[in-house]
């Protein structure tokens, strides 16, 4: 968590035609749920409540739009929506993001490579996991929020490193400009700016 995933996503959807994202939380988990959020992201503004109802109103509008459907934090999804969203994807044939954290993987198979998940392991185009921050990705945010210094870059990279990544580096640079008299930020204030969130963890 916190490498960048949901803000790479949500710019990819708003440079790209025929991408919708949903992001899924414990109270939209249920296949209802989750179902009903992707037909408001499509824009079936009536849509209905019950799921085959649902589901075949969301067929209709994805089929032949060779879109890409991103389910962000698709590690809150229950198996019988998984098994729903596969069923879309494959009579759609539109391309599906499952993005969240490394239990969405173990969902996909069980825990283990098991018969009774094997239509959703199999159809698993590529797996990616992004396990840290990518110092470039650090170096553009230094770079947004015009620090310069080498000492400063240095100590960004540290933050980055912790876990939360850049969430909390994110974070960290927004308390500290609030530290800065100038709005500056120097190595002392982002310093201070850290410490304060660790005193807060």
């Amino acid at each position: 968590s916190g490498v960048g995933k949901t803000k790479t996503l949500r710019n990819y959807m708003q440079s790209n035609n025929n991408v919708w994202m949903i992001t899924i939380s414990p109270s939209i988990s249920s296949l209802v749920g989750c179902l009903y959020e992707l037909a408001m992201e499509l824009g079936l503004t009536n849509a209905p409540r019950r799921k085959d109802a649902l589901a075949r109103a969301i067929r209709n509008r994805l089929i032949g739009t060779n879109g890409l459907v991103i389910i962000d934090e698709a590690d809150h999804l229950k198996y019988e929506a998984l098994e729903e969203f596969r069923a879309i994807q494959e009579y759609c044939e539109v391309g599906m993001v499952m993005a969240g954290n490394n239990k969405v993987y173990t969902q996909f198979t069980g825990g283990r490579r098991n018969e009774d998940f094997a239509r959703l392991f199999s159809r698993i185009g590529k797996k990616r996991g992004i396990h840290k921050t990518k110092q470039a990705d650090v170096r553009a945010i230094a770079d947004a929020w015009n620090v310069n210094g080498e000492s400063e870059r240095g100590l960004m990279l540290q933050i980055s490193e912790r876990p939360g990544g850049l969430r909390l580096l994110s974070k960290t640079l927004k308390l500290a400009t609030m530290f800065s008299k100038d709005q500056t930020i120097s190595e002392q204030v982002l310093r201070k700016a850290f410490a304060e969130l660790e005193t807060n963890d």
